[in-house]
């Protein structure tokens, strides 16, 4: 059974060899840089480190700057080059783990043009600059953190109107020029393939800032309807043509809505503000024979899995196991109405054998051989986890999947 038998098989609760190997989000840099201090070969690394003409904008040069600072300051690779790059290193990466296939359609659904990434200030510590979504951020540079956002490109009506010129869904800069080359790899393909996009959150939540967001639910609301009704006009647009010239397997909504206690909006509110963009998104997706569509939210999304299951979500991840989202428990609460990615504590790798083994004897063995469920790491992989503890877990993961697996 290739990779993509085993993945649509598993999905659809249907008898397959195992389930699919997979790590969904990744690994921070700073958990590279310790495993090939602990043994991982140098030449198995996804970190992104490549410019295109050695130079940023303003003339600075790339050995001045840290190696953290994040991909979108880097300027000059064109969108699809440099996903297309990034996806060789990770499928060496895959191969060295035994993960199985897998690929995003690259399709692009940022600001064209971009902003103009600007470099506004240097400190000893820090960076700041602005990102080509027109986001201010200070990063800092010797350590991998979350940006600070300092700023972003919309406030109001006025802004709004400016910057949805920069998303024409029928831009030349959306598809890669050799469309037809991926058309034919895809075609012939043993490995699944998605779509992925931002969803009706976490775009507006991208343009705006979290605060101002989350405000104009209340001091916003018509601006904020009318961004969430753009953004699934566009989405219909800009996918259509991936829909109707290839066979994908499933797509993914990138959304980001909720904490450790709760989603940032009650399911009140998301029935009013998102819910119509839903169904209409989910229908087209569905029309075009794709019936798995996942959201993708850390935290605790508990409380609005029944509005997402009835707006035609079908999965969900990385089930934060810090914020209560527990496999065994939803997959008791829902069957087979959602299809479970994540799960794996990533504090547990870094608490040692006994946690992992519990980890894997809690949450893995339970859903073996039920279908529906892909496990992982419910988030990118730290660097307090020791090498030896990931070998651990991947091999804990191997022996419960192949031995237990219908």
């Amino acid at each position: 059974m290739n990779a993509r038998e085993r993945f649509l098989r598993s999905v659809h609760f249907q008898p397959c060899d195992r389930m699919p190997f997979w790590e969904l989000c990744g690994f921070w840099k700073e958990t590279l840089v310790r495993w090939h201090d602990e043994g991982l070969p140098p030449e198995v690394d996804i970190r992104s480190t490549r410019i295109e003409d050695g130079r940023f904008e303003g003339g600075t040069t790339a050995t001045s700057w840290p190696q953290n600072i994040p991909t979108d300051i880097f300027g000059y690779a064109p969108f699809h080059k440099e996903r297309a790059y990034h996806r060789q290193k990770f499928r060496r990466f895959e191969s060295y783990f035994g993960f199985d296939p897998r690929e995003i359609v690259p399709i692009n659904e940022g600001p064209v043009p971009p902003f103009e990434r600007q470099l506004l200030s240097e400190d000893s510590d820090s960076i700041t600059y602005v990102d080509n979504w027109g986001v201010t951020k200070r990063v800092l540079k010797d350590t991998v953190s979350m940006p600070a956002y300092l700023s972003f490109p919309v406030s109001g009506q006025r802004d709004f109107d400016q910057i949805r010129e920069r998303f024409d869904p029928y831009s030349d800069e959306r598809y890669p020029a050799d469309w037809d080359a991926f058309l034919s790899a895809y075609r012939n393909r043993d490995f699944p393939i998605g779509l992925s996009f931002l969803g009706f959150f976490a775009w507006p939540r991208m343009l705006m800032g979290f605060g101002r967001m989350l405000l104009a639910f209340y001091d916003q609301p018509e601006l904020l309807q009318q961004m969430i009704d753009f953004w699934c006009n566009f989405v219909i647009t800009l996918c259509e043509r991936a829909l109707e010239e290839l066979d994908v397997d499933f797509v993914m909504m990138g959304e980001d809505m909720a904490y450790n206690h709760g989603p940032f909006m009650s399911p009140a509110h998301f029935r009013r503000f998102m819910l119509p963009g839903y169904r209409r998104l989910t229908k087209f997706i569905q029309d075009h024979g794709v019936d798995l569509i996942v959201v993708d939210s850390d935290g605790n999304v508990n409380a609005l899995l029944p509005v997402l299951i009835e707006a035609g979500v079908a999965g969900i991840w990385p089930l934060e196991a810090q914020s209560g989202m527990d496999p065994v428990a939803l997959r008791r609460e829902y069957g087979q109405a959602l299809v479970l990615w994540g799960g794996i504590d990533k504090r547990a790798l870094a608490h040692g054998p006994r946690a992992i083994e519990a980890e894997v004897r809690q949450k893995v063995l339970p859903l073996v051989g039920t279908g529906g469920y892909i496990p992982s790491v419910d988030h990118f992989v730290p660097s307090d986890v020791p090498w030896d503890h990931y070998r651990l877990y991947l091999d804990l993961l191997r022996d419960a999947n192949w031995n237990r697996a219908r």
